[in-house]
């Protein structure tokens, strides 16, 4: 419960449970996510369109959206294009720009489309929008991401063992890994995802420096830890996950799903949380960014013990 003090996250009323703070301002409801859904689904037809500018195989959707990890009235859709033209992800790097550039064209001269995406910005491996469902709507993000599907040929080990002799164009594998990533992130119940939801809504609103994906892993990590439970007390695990963020400075977590980080890196040094599926990724934030996060985390187990809904020991 919410203390008679500062409110244990932002939005939440007095004597407030977390359970129902979720329910009420951060879970999204069915009707938002299917409306959201049938737009996505929408524009995906019209990128594999004969018209378009790219040879498309085919687009998975991933992200927020899809792994249940949005928060209400916002949600991350990360839009994997794989392409025809491209044999390896070295002959795609090389023409990423392009590709980007055509894509941006395409969306921004048609009609329907100029309309409902509003362009945001172009990173070395994407073309990012804003989707809009209403006339002021802006926060459904829109990654648009080229890729080669390696995966359909390679098995994981020898994406990896390729990848450690790629060291230049290393980081344009990531997108080709994304099957991977659904797989994992799906294995979860309903519970985590709402907590999941509850960090990210936290960290936007008091402007944590640290990201969704780090987020989504760290939770799967605590939750895993604790020999992943169906059903947990809220207040206890935000507990936990605060904790490892306020000890953010130590931050060592690894999985063993996929690979053993033992082959493919011999330079960790903490913080570091390896993606689960990409041992050259490291989702922790940075030294820079570390102050802001422990003294935000300490700020919510300050709450959580002078609420007093939670033990103020640090074991399970």
């Amino acid at each position: 419960m919410a203390g008679a003090g500062s409110p244990l996250v932002k939005g939440m009323n007095s004597g407030e449970s977390l359970l129902k703070f979720i329910d009420r301002v951060v879970r999204p409801d069915a009707g938002y996510i299917a409306k959201c859904q049938e737009q996505v689904g929408k524009f995906v037809k019209f990128l594999e369109s004969k018209n378009g500018p790219l040879n498309v195989n085919k687009i998975v959707t991933t992200g927020s959206l899809v792994s249940g990890t949005a928060e209400r009235a916002r949600a991350d859709i990360d839009l994997i294009i794989y392409l025809n033209d491209y044999s390896s992800v070295r002959d795609l790097s090389r023409d990423i720009g392009n590709v980007l550039r055509h894509l941006k064209t395409y969306i921004e001269t048609d009609v329907i489309w100029a309309k409902s995406l509003v362009f945001k910005a172009m990173t070395p491996h994407s073309a990012q929008f804003f989707l809009k469902l209403g006339d002021n709507d802006t926060e459904h993000t829109v990654d648009l991401l080229p890729a080669v599907d390696i995966a359909k040929t390679m098995s994981q080990s020898a994406i990896y063992e390729e990848m450690k002799d790629q060291t230049d164009i290393r980081r344009f594998y990531g997108v080709s890994l994304a099957p991977f990533h659904f797989r994992f992130y799906q294995k979860v119940p309903a519970k985590v995802k709402d907590l999941i939801r509850l960090v990210k809504y936290w960290r936007r609103a008091e402007d944590v420096p640290i990201g969704s994906g780090f987020i989504e892993t760290l939770v799967i990590a605590v939750w895993r830890e604790d020999h992943k439970p169906q059903n947990f007390d809220m207040n206890q695990y935000l507990r936990h996950v605060m904790l490892r963020l306020s000890q953010i400075k130590t931050l060592a977590v690894v999985f063993d799903d996929n690979y053993n980080h033992r082959l493919y890196r011999n330079d960790l040094k903490p913080p570091y949380l390896l993606d689960p599926c990409d041992p050259y990724k490291n989702m922790a934030p940075s030294i820079g960014d570390i102050p802001m996060v422990k003294k935000k985390a300490d700020a919510v187990l300050e709450s959580l013990a002078r609420d007093g809904s939670v033990s103020t020991q640090t074991s399970r």
